[in-house]
């Protein structure tokens, strides 16, 4: 704050001496802004003169007085002018002249006026000549345009001499003083306003500024705000640094004479935009209305959305063939909707609609949306594809590929899933939707049935097949979360050379639970098969037969059925 005060009082004292210094200079030199100033009005008004002949400004000052167009045999419009304006300036600058000693008087049979100044009843110098061409010019009698010219030139001494007074020139000093004081007040005021408002913003530190959070993650820190708000303090504090610096600057400049055409000049370079953007917001205004009531509308629709997605969302309201979980999916996309008509009823009544700008981002929105956004729009179709079609819920166990999880987190982008061993998978909704999706919970929680799991098991010929059947059944019995209703089954699936393959079905109500009742169960199928005698194996036979007992269960062999001898036969050549 402190800098940018020194710097407002050097530019203050820089001020002060640049117009102290144009006080003392002597008011006879023309002054440089005055020059030009009268150069380009003189030239702004040749310029959009409609008559076809030139016309010459004749000035006093910065003020053109009036113009003259018509040439003499002998001087060109241009000539006369220049010599009309150092006339009358040195007629203003001496003071011992009066102005009714400037006179206009007929001759050559009132066809020619001289304007001139009369001393001691004698003409001592010509001012200007006005003749018939310059009244065809202006379109009026000689006489009556002499005397405008003798009007213009007299006003135009007495205004002159008026502001160049030495009274002028001391109010002009007192309204500088003024006007420094004022300035070097209104520093004062807003520096300390500003340090009373930074101030009071570290004292809110920790009563009413708190951390903005979004699904209890910080977003934006206290400390992070505070100074956010102390830099937007800091550049405000140059803005009206700018500002105080630039009105008190142009304000100044209307206190001398020499540099009022120059603060008239800046004032218009500041003022010029302004107007505009006051002309423009005018012109805004019906459009401004149209977009106010477009909001309103908008918005009531939105809080009707919301009200009947929550109803929805949260069953008070049913739909039927509509689901509870839809319900904030749905919303968000009506939410989008909603918006995007908005805005294409808004954008048409924007000033900047059709700007290059505009249709620029257009065109750079659209680059990006075909080069990168291509995935991102695929996955959110495959996400409400996923949503609509209710293929899982949270909480859900589903195998997915080589993966299988329960449901941990569900979004239009994404679906994570929770292995077994706690491990978390994310899985993009396109690859999601693309692929074939087991869901183990759907049928107890929505088809109302039980989950029907199976375990296979090989066991020889030897072993009765009845006897197996008996076995499994009562160790599936025996598992907990195995339902008894509907009962377990065995079915026999193939016989293969060497064993048989049983399986067994179970049925459960808890798919939470799965890998437990599957590990307890294998637990109960190894003890009830030791308790019955059956040896859990799968034998595989050479070819010799001689001698081994027959693998066909006991019951179906005769009763005399005895196991076979090896029969063994000794070359002739080793019995002798």
């Amino acid at each position: 704050m402190q800098r940018w005060q020194q710097f407002g009082f050097i530019m203050i004292l820089t001020i002060l001496l640049q117009f102290n210094l144009a006080v003392i200079v002597p008011t006879a030199i023309p002054s440089v802004w005055s020059l030009t100033y009268a150069q380009s009005e003189s030239q702004g008004q040749s310029q959009s003169s409609p008559s076809e002949t030139d016309q010459f400004p004749v000035t006093l000052g910065d003020k053109t007085l009036f113009t003259i167009g018509a040439d003499l045999p002998r001087m060109q419009a241009s000539q006369r002018a220049r010599l009309a304006s150092e006339e009358i300036q040195r007629i203003a600058h001496d003071h011992d002249i009066p102005l009714n000693s400037i006179v206009a008087r007929p001759i050559q049979e009132e066809e020619v006026y001289l304007i001139s100044q009369i001393r001691n009843n004698e003409e001592s110098q010509i001012i200007v000549l006005v003749n018939k061409n310059d009244a065809a010019i202006a379109q009026h009698p000689v006489s009556d345009l002499a005397n405008e010219w003798l009007e213009a030139i007299q006003d135009g001494i007495g205004e002159y001499r008026q502001q160049y007074s030495l009274r002028r020139r001391i109010i002009g000093v007192i309204a500088l003083v003024i006007a420094t004081v004022v300035l070097i007040i209104l520093l004062r005021v807003t520096q300390r306003l500003l340090k009373t408002i930074q101030h009071s913003i570290d004292t809110w530190r920790e009563t009413r500024v708190y951390p903005i959070r979004f699904r209890g993650l910080v977003i934006v820190s206290v400390n992070e705000q505070v100074l956010f708000a102390h830099s937007l303090i800091s550049l405000l504090s140059w803005v009206l640094l700018g500002i105080y610096l630039v009105g008190y600057f142009i304000l100044i400049t209307f206190f001398f004479p020499r540099t009022e055409n120059f603060g008239r000049r800046m004032l218009q370079l500041f003022q010029t935009p302004f107007i505009s953007i006051w002309e423009s917001a005018i012109n805004f205004l019906p459009n401004l209305f149209v977009i106010l009531i477009v909001i309103i509308l908008a918005r009531f629709v939105f809080k009707t959305n919301k009200l009947i997605f929550d109803s929805l969302a949260t069953g008070r309201v049913r739909w039927p063939g509509f689901y509870q979980d839809w319900a904030r999916p749905t919303q968000k996309l009506v939410f989008v909707l909603i918006w995007l008509v908005t805005l294409a009823m808004i954008l048409p009544y924007l000033p900047i609609f059709e700007s290059p700008a505009i249709q620029g981002l257009g065109l750079l929105a659209g680059a990006l949306l075909s080069l990168g956004g291509a995935g991102t729009i695929s996955n959110i179709i495959a996400g409400y594809v996923i949503i609509f079609s209710r293929a899982f819920q949270v909480g859900d166990l589903i195998a997915f590929e080589n993966y299988q999880g329960f449901v941990h987190k569900k979004s239009i982008l994404a679906t994570q899933i929770r292995t077994f061993d706690d491990e978390i998978l994310t899985i993009p909704s396109d690859t999601l939707q693309s692929k074939t999706i087991m869901n183990y919970s759907a049928a107890v929680h929505e088809l109302k049935l039980s989950l029907a799991m199976r375990t296979t098991i090989t066991l020889g010929y030897d072993v009765p097949w009845r006897q197996v059947h008996a076995v499994l059944v009562e160790a599936a019995l025996a598992t907990p979360s195995v339902l008894a209703d509907p009962a377990p089954f065995v079915l026999q699936t193939s016989l293969d050379d060497f064993y048989v393959t049983y399986q067994l079905k179970i049925f459960l109500n808890e798919p939470e639970q799965i890998e437990q009742i599957y590990s307890n169960l294998l637990q109960n199928v190894q003890d009830y098969c030791n308790a019955a005698g059956i040896e859990i194996m799968s034998p595989h036979y050479a070819a010799v037969r001689d001698g081994n007992q027959n693998t066909i269960p006991a019951s179906y062999l005769p009763k005399n059925y005895t196991r076979p001898r090896f029969q063994i036969e000794f070359p002739k050549s080793f019995r002798e």
